[in-house]
């Protein structure tokens, strides 16, 4: 999608419909190209593709994703934003059975401002120069959601601005160096579940800028090199476990 001279933007809008992806199992694929405007998708989306949806942006202009985006299949989601334009999602929930990995190779970001939905397993970040950052409720898998950041060298971070809410365990994974890895708040996060600190490699630090609720079942540092940062006040009274690493609090 894209204007090739980058004179015009295309608006897709839904008519009764939604777009439906399915490659047949090769994994479905959304491109705006390199000369885009900046072009909108507000139809919705369905993944019908057991190898999922790749959505890329090459162009230095923004691609928008309004109409949800939801699966009929257990399938995963990857962005990537491969120049300074970014990729944006808002309104319509994201919702699909499966992971959203951040992939992309420039330096525009990912941002999620419309709710992340339960049937999300988990939120990758595997991108040197690009961030991801959920700026709406993360509503978390019965089997619990990961937040993990696989990024080697560079400094992108997964970024979490809203409360975090549902029935299962928030499961935080920076196996990076970065401090500030992983960054949630200024939010509550009220998960009827356990907060578990399990990267496995990394030597940064996950950040909770966050006020705990008591629905909260537990905090739980099981990583021997990464730090758990509880970096502002909060009323939580429950239990707080430390099996490996450092928690500050």
């Amino acid at each position: 999608i894209g204007d090739a001279v980058a004179s015009n933007s295309f608006l897709i809008a839904p008519n009764g419909g939604s777009f439906v992806f399915n490659n047949n199992g090769a994994g479905a694929r959304i491109n705006q190209t390199s000369t885009s405007r900046g072009n909108t998708i507000s139809a919705p989306i369905s993944i019908a593709d057991a190898g999922g949806l790749t959505i890329s942006n090459a162009s230095a202009n923004v691609l928008s994703l309004s109409g949800g985006i939801t699966s009929n299949t257990p399938a995963n989601l990857v962005f990537r934003a491969n120049s300074t334009g970014g990729i944006t999602v808002f309104t319509g929930a994201v919702n699909h059975s499966g992971t959203i990995t951040n992939s992309g190779t420039g330096s525009g970001s990912v941002t999620i401002s419309a709710v992340v939905g339960s049937a999300v397993t988990a939120i990758i970040e595997n991108s040197v120069t690009s961030s991801i950052t959920l700026s709406a409720n993360l509503s978390v898998n019965s089997g619990g959601t990961s937040l993990i950041n696989n990024n080697a060298s560079g400094t992108s971070t997964v970024n979490v601005f809203n409360d975090v809410i549902g029935y299962g365990d928030l499961i935080l994974n920076n196996n990076s160096s970065i401090a500030g890895g992983i960054t949630i708040g200024p939010v509550f996060v009220k998960n009827n579940g356990f907060i578990t600190d399990a990267g496995s490699i990394g030597t940064g630090t996950i950040i909770l800028y966050s006020s705990m609720t008591n629905d909260v079942l537990g905090i739980i540092q099981d990583s021997t090199n990464t730090s758990l940062v509880l970096a502002t006040n909060t009323t939580y009274t429950g239990a707080v476990t430390t099996n490996n690493g450092t928690l500050q609090a």
